[in-house]
């Protein structure tokens, strides 16, 4: 009998140490960021930069995408392919969040523990861009003669991450609309800076390949719409409304006279972080917000499609 259960114990840690042994070698612990994980890994980096990691009906249909001007694809690159399956849904503006990390723009929302695994914004925004414009004649949209907008949020240092990304930008300048181009040559994309933004630095630059993201004390400044075409805030930050019930009366006059203050110089208007639903959009909408900022891109392209 003791013989038996020496037997049945040995065989039993054999198996447990069997079991150990394998789930080490095939669940290996990433060591980046749970939302990098979402979207990034080098080879497929290098895929989407050369343009053949997309999927390739995305790319084919383009001609029959209906660009959607108030479609804005918040966190853009948390999907599985970004950047493309923003523009497959008809999207016009992109956010891509930018880390500085030895000398190279790294897009990701957190910063990482690992740059090992994380996509460069060249990889995943520029070449691809680039690379889709000189294959659709010079367009994003075939036919769609606005430029479609990147937003390029800065988590880290202002100063220290505009000096990597306007180096950047300027080897995409054909594509990039330069709001100091005095020959106004229209251009497929118009890049503007979030976040840490270095607006002085911005605005004394020469080239201005890129204008800045506004906010609303920005307004009594009166900058260029060239320079500053977009002013953002936080849905939150603004109004009290859960966006659910029906909306108060004062929350939406607020709504209406920061919008009407907005486009009183030419600028659109943006809320960041309002609840995603139908009915939200709509008072928003109303109220003159002129983008849906969004992660559910499937969503809001049937809500603009029907609304228009």
């Amino acid at each position: 009998m003791n013989k038996l259960k020496n037997y049945s114990i040995t065989v039993v840690c054999y198996i447990l140490v069997f079991t150990l042994f394998t789930n080490c070698s095939t669940n290996k612990k990433t060591s980046w960021t749970e939302k990098s994980s979402k979207f990034a890994v080098a080879g497929d980096c290098r895929d989407y930069s050369m343009g053949s990691g997309v999927n390739k009906d995305i790319l084919g249909d383009f001609s029959q995408v209906i660009p959607l001007p108030g479609a804005f694809a918040h966190n853009d690159y948390e999907h599985k392919n970004p950047l493309f399956d923003a523009l497959a849904n008809g999207f016009t503006a992109v956010e891509a969040d930018v880390h500085l990390i030895n000398g190279e723009l790294y897009v990701t929302h957190d910063p990482p523990a690992s740059i090992e695994n994380v996509c460069t914004l060249k990889e995943l925004y520029l070449d691809p861009l680039l690379n889709h414009i000189k294959n659709n004649n010079g367009q994003v949209y075939s036919g769609y003669n606005a430029p479609v907008y990147l937003m390029i949020d800065i988590k880290t240092n202002g100063e220290a991450t505009w000096a990597v990304l306007r180096n950047q930008l300027t080897k995409y300048s054909e594509i990039l609309l330069s709001f100091s181009d005095i020959k106004n040559i229209p251009k497929p994309v118009r890049v503007f800076i979030s976040g840490n933004r270095p607006i002085a630095t911005i605005k004394e630059d020469s080239f201005q390949l890129a204008g800045v993201d506004g906010r609303l004390p920005d307004l009594e400044k009166n900058y260029a719409v060239g320079f500053m075409p977009v002013v953002s805030e936080s849905f939150f930050g603004i109004i009290d409304w859960n966006g659910i019930d029906t909306i108060p009366e004062k929350e939406l006059e607020i709504l209406k006279s920061i919008s009407d203050k907005v486009h009183q110089q030419g600028k659109r208007f943006r809320l960041w972080g309002a609840p995603e639903n139908e009915y939200t959009w709509s008072v928003l909408s109303n109220a003159g917000i002129d983008f849906i900022c969004t992660d559910d891109l499937q969503k809001a392209k049937l809500y603009l499609l029907e609304k228009n």
